[in-house]
């Protein structure tokens, strides 16, 4: 069963690449979710991630910089590596006023998966909508 339209994919130290839905970090009912799947093979093959990109099936690709010692831009050789990464899902939905004037959530709500990476003073992520992957926002969230 299909759950989510943009999913995470991650290299790691040792070489490997991993993504989401594949192999063992399918979403399985009853299950840890596929990223604490990752979290628990990280920790049991003393490994971590260099790089974290969300992806969907129709080949759209959202990169964030890579912790990785030869990125594939000459830009990111020179900046700041992210100390580790983060991805999440999370709902958003707005807020209007109705005819009362109160305020009052719109029907629905969207979907988003979000990828983050954590540097020393910020945190930067990228938010896919699910429910249309076109859709994609960049925040720098400072700590």
């Amino acid at each position: 069963m299909k759950r989510h339209n943009v999913k995470w994919q991650v290299s790691l130290a040792n070489g490997e690449t991993l993504f989401e839905d594949k192999g063992d970090f399918c979403e399985v009912d009853g299950q840890p979710s596929p990223w604490q799947k990752l979290l628990f093979y990280l920790a049991k093959n003393k490994t971590y991630i260099t790089s974290l990109s969300l992806y969907t099936d129709s080949n759209q690709r959202f990169n964030l910089p890579s912790a990785g010692k030869s990125p594939k831009f000459k830009a990111f050789i020179e900046a700041p590596k992210p100390l580790g990464f983060q991805c999440f899902r999370k709902m958003g939905i707005d807020f209007n006023k109705g005819p009362d004037g109160k305020v009052r959530p719109d029907e629905g709500g969207d979907l988003f998966t979000v990828a983050q990476a954590e540097y020393a003073d910020c945190f930067m992520e990228i938010w896919v909508d699910e429910n249309s992957p076109k859709n994609c926002w960049g925040l720098i969230i400072k700590k």
